[in-house]
């Protein structure tokens, strides 16, 4: 089966490390619902709130793009692509993210 086409310019994910974990976290000052991830290689927790949780779920999509897409068909929220870079520059590349493969 033939993959889709990237469209020019769409970043492209890394993949996240299998060792990274995701369990339910305590409810936010104002109700809503919060996750948290673990990077047991740095012992690093990071407090996720909805929007977050929602791109780490979908994180195997090929390119930011897509994820955007995604996160916005398959929930009620409507997140702009700032919000998945902003997300993946702060957090995912400088602990979460497998390392690029060595040519």
């Amino acid at each position: 089966m033939a993959s889709a086409a990237r469209a020019p310019g769409a970043a492209v994910l890394p993949p996240l490390r299998e060792e990274i974990g995701i369990s339910r976290g305590p409810a936010a000052l104002d109700g809503s619902p919060t996750w948290t991830l673990h990077d047991p290689a740095v012992n690093r927790f990071y407090r996720l709130g909805w929007p977050e949780f929602e791109i780490v779920s979908r994180w195997d999509s090929r390119d930011a793009d897509e994820l955007v897409a995604r996160v916005n068909a398959e929930t009620t929220l409507r997140i702009e692509p700032t919000t998945s870079s902003r997300w993946s520059a702060s957090c995912a590349p400088t602990t979460c993210c497998a390392p690029a493969p060595r040519r």
